[in-house]
């Protein structure tokens, strides 16, 4: 596709698809508690201004738009605690996130822009477990993301 309406019509769906994504809590308000405050957390979290948090940030949300592209909204509010386990916790595990370490996660073999692509039914992704993610305690860089750490916590998502 280079140019023609056929371009400006994929802009202006992806666009409207953005758009409908920072309108997300919105969405999520009568839904899952839980979604609605992994929405508050990552819009408030202390280090969310970062380099690494904003690629993580980044991954979060094409992921969830890849998911509200080929699903639509149903599951959305489970989509978006699943899609925040698995970004977030690259933010958990490493002490500087790069841009590389973003795109490994993203084109990674069993990663979840995969499991979207292959699933048939967003029941695949929703109710498929969980890894837990690696925390190596406190430390200088990831002493900012306290809230994402307790979200971890309370959720049984850290490998002890």
């Amino acid at each position: 596709m280079i140019n023609g309406k056929r371009f400006f019509e994929y802009v202006t769906y992806y666009a409207d698809l953005i758009q409908k994504l920072d309108g997300i809590g919105k969405q999520v308000k009568g839904g899952n508690p839980l979604a609605k405050r992994i929405l508050s957390t990552i819009n408030t979290y202390k280090g969310k201004h970062r380099t690494g948090d904003q690629y993580v940030r980044n991954l979060f949300e094409c992921a969830i738009i890849y998911f509200e592209d080929k699903f639509g909204s149903w599951k959305l509010d489970e989509a978006l605690i699943r899609t925040f386990f698995w970004a977030y916790s690259l933010r958990l595990a490493n002490f500087a996130v790069k841009e590389k370490t973003v795109d490994n996660a993203g084109s990674s073999h069993d990663g979840l822009f995969r499991r979207i692509r292959e699933a048939v039914h967003p029941a695949e992704l929703v109710h498929a477990p969980l890894t837990a993610a690696r925390y190596p305690g406190d430390r200088d860089a990831v002493s900012q993301i306290e809230p994402l750490v307790a979200i971890f916590v309370e959720q049984n998502a850290i490998a002890k």
